[in-house]
């Protein structure tokens, strides 16, 4: 129906497209507007003939970029209305701004998260220290952790004011020997990415996902290398920026070759994998 893609969850649908560099590196994204106008214009044709009414001034507009050079977008028109330009976006919960650092989101789930901590706080008297431990686990540490796959990249000082959070918490319960072995938050975030990666790579995700994933390499000649080398070992492409470097995929797949052979199961198990590499210390990989 679009020309764009466009993804959809419940009453939440996004729709986007890509600028390329043209000759001599410059950027023209009018044709970009031109084709996210005519998609909106269709949008809201199938809504007016399925009795669907689109509210334009709920739709936002956001450029994501690193060039210098591009710090505005043509106007985009859905019923006749300019879209606003916005600076970042929500999307299923997790705040993207124009520069993908992520930076609004961690301050974003840092604030939700004291402010729980805070609540825990003031009703300590009534709680075990296993009690809130558990309450800590169950209630604090999802909101700090929900889809960290996407945002581990971002720079250590962000990261690091989650990591403040958990110390907190840890004065909290006030129990050495329960806090004692509680995972930091920065190897959750890679055990984590890690199993995202392993279903990603066995193709237990959508048709769209999977192509996204980087091939795995192929030794024409049994060397003594590659037989002590892990068996599901992908190619990495260079990457050009450090945002690049640092999102997803390319990170992943780096701590994905560094794995040993052996927390690999002999057959697909996804908890088997999770639970060998959730006793490795990923941070000397």
């Amino acid at each position: 129906m679009t020309d764009c893609n466009i993804h959809s969850y419940a009453d939440d649908s996004t729709t986007h497209t890509t600028v390329l560099p043209g000759r001599n590196n410059s950027i023209n994204p009018a044709p970009a507007a031109n084709l996210l106008t005519n998609d909106l214009s269709k949008i809201v044709q199938w809504g007016n003939d399925n009795l669907v009414e689109f509210n334009a001034s709920k739709t936002h507009k956001l450029l994501i970029s690193n060039r210098r050079d591009v710090d505005d977008f043509p106007s985009v028109h859905m019923n006749d209305v300019i879209i606003e330009k916005e600076s970042s976006l929500s999307m299923l919960g997790v705040t993207i701004d124009n520069k993908l650092s992520y930076k609004k989101h961690i301050n974003s789930i840092a604030t939700s998260a004291a402010r729980k901590l805070g609540f825990l706080f003031r009703s300590k008297s009534y709680f075990t220290p296993s009690q809130r431990l558990t309450l800590y686990k169950s209630q604090i540490r999802p909101v700090l952790e929900y889809c960290s796959h996407v945002f581990a990249g971002a720079p250590d000082n962000s990261l690091k004011i989650l990591d403040g959070i958990q110390r907190k918490a840890i004065r909290l319960i006030d129990d050495p020997i329960l806090t004692t072995n509680l995972q930091s938050l920065a190897h959750r975030r890679a055990v984590g990415s890690l199993s995202l990666f392993y279903r990603y790579y066995f193709g237990l995700c959508s048709s769209e996902l999977q192509k996204i994933v980087p091939q795995p390499v192929v030794y024409r000649k049994t060397t003594r290398k590659a037989t002590n080398l892990n068996p599901f070992l992908v190619s990495v492409d260079r990457c050009r920026t450090s945002s690049h470097a640092s999102s997803f995929i390319p990170r992943t797949a780096a701590l994905w070759n560094n794995l040993p052979q052996d927390v690999f199961p002999p057959t697909r198990n996804l908890q088997q994998f999770k639970s060998r590499i959730n006793r490795l210390d990923l941070s000397a990989l």
